[in-house]
């Protein structure tokens, strides 16, 4: 082949390679704007009480479950998956790089087990855990290199990971919250 075929089916994968991370990293963001996008629920038209018709038991809303509260260490889980929340600590790991305000850095040291995921399970900030502060403010992830990506198991097998999160405050308090279940600790 001559050098401007091989420019030219070159610059073709060069061109399809970028269109499927441009459509991977499209739909990843994607994702994340449906999970941060607040639900705003209109204001219903005030209705006269004389007319609004009464709802039947099986018709009115319940009052939601309420979660489950456990500490550091316990394991918790289902007939799929387990996971032990090990540790929380501060650490003084600082990312110059990184643009994420960060008063604190908090590191959360956790260990999971697939116990029926066929195609292999892996623990994800942001995905399968949230954590909140005391005041209830989710934490964002930070790029910390005490953050360890645990990887991904086959039934029956298990492993470790940890993940980095800015903390701004002066908070002491958190909560993880994974499924129904809030595991809770403070650190001063």
């Amino acid at each position: 082949m001559d050098v401007k075929k091989w420019l030219f089916a070159g610059s073709v994968l060069f061109c399809s390679v970028l269109l499927v991370a441009c459509e991977y990293f499209d739909q990843t963001n994607e994702v994340k704007k449906v999970k941060e996008t607040p639900v705003v629920q209109e204001k219903s038209e005030v209705k006269d009480p004389v007319v609004e018709e009464q709802k039947t038991e099986a018709e009115k809303p319940t009052a939601p479950k309420e979660a489950e509260r456990v500490k550091l260490g316990e394991t918790i889980g289902n007939d799929q998956i387990e996971v032990t929340f090990l540790n929380a600590y501060y650490t003084d790991d600082r990312n110059e790089y990184c643009d994420v305000k960060a008063d604190k850095v908090l590191v959360i040291e956790y260990e999971y087990k697939n116990l029926a995921v066929e195609d292999g399970f892996s623990l994800f900030e942001g995905i399968h855990y949230q954590v909140y502060d005391g005041s209830g403010h989710l934490l964002k992830n930070y790029p910390s290199m005490e953050a360890r990506y645990g990887g991904e198991v086959s039934i029956g097998r298990s492993t470790t990971g940890s993940d980095a999160l800015a903390v701004v405050g002066d908070q002491t308090h958190y909560e993880i919250e994974i499924g129904d279940v809030i595991v809770e600790f403070d650190l001063e």
